[in-house]
């Protein structure tokens, strides 16, 4: 019905989704569909958050300059309106970005620019940022700090991996028996991510084969197709 913003929303949850399964093309698709229907509704927060979206696509593909491109007009972009919530996400993979280059003296500057900004939200997000920056910065006890920030609070299901991940080697190097928690709970989020992939791919096929049992049955009573998974 022509309606841009909720074509917006529905772009950019279907492309979240496809990227969790790392069907990134078909993310990528959807995160630039996303994009022009914000820039139809001249919305400078959903344009962000598009920007926002791609960055991470692209560092998912590691495109690390294509990624700091979208990061960086992101953060343009929401800093002028004042969008914070766009422009902490946008920070945050500029940060990631920078770490994954080894330019930790610029990362250090865009932390404490983080740290500063109005409205911060202190999610597992930002503390898997400042905690992964600690860490390549060889900062153990703070990296300790916020990766278990990380576990402990609702977020995604990768992001706590990475940090039981962490979290693991770093009590492991130290001879802390914690780290085999650590270690025990990185695979159960393993097996949390490959359940919720599996799930998703599995109830298309479920459907659509439960419309063609539907089908059938209506033909002919006498057949009956059962469907195992």
């Amino acid at each position: 019905k022509g309606d841009q913003g909720l074509l917006y929303r529905l772009s950019i949850h279907i492309g979240h989704r496809y990227a969790f399964q790392e069907d990134t093309d078909h993310a990528l698709r959807c995160y630039q569909s996303a994009l022009r229907y914000a820039e139809a509704t001249a919305d400078s927060a959903a344009i962000a958050f598009s920007h926002v979206a791609i960055g991470r696509l692209q560092e998912q593909r590691d495109h690390w300059f294509a990624a700091n491109r979208a990061y960086s007009v992101a953060c343009a972009i929401a800093e002028e309106v004042r969008a914070w919530d766009a422009w902490q996400e946008a920070m945050m993979g500029r940060i990631m970005v920078l770490n994954h280059w080894l330019v930790f003296d610029e990362a250090a500057v865009l932390v404490r620019q983080l740290q500063a900004m109005p409205s911060l939200r202190k999610d597992a997000a930002y503390h898997y940022v400042i905690g992964y920056s600690a860490l390549m910065r060889k900062d153990s006890l703070q990296a300790e700090a916020h990766l278990r920030q990380v576990v402990r609070l609702p977020g995604d299901l990768r992001l706590k991996r990475n940090a039981c991940e962490m979290m693991a080697d770093l009590l492991k190097a130290r001879g802390n028996n914690e780290g085999k928690n650590y270690a025990e709970w990185m695979r159960t989020y393993n097996a949390l991510i490959r359940q919720s992939v599996g799930a998703a791919s599995l109830g298309a096929i479920i459907s659509d084969a439960q419309e063609k049992d539907n089908r059938t049955r209506q033909q002919s009573t006498r057949r009956a197709v059962v469907f195992g998974v």
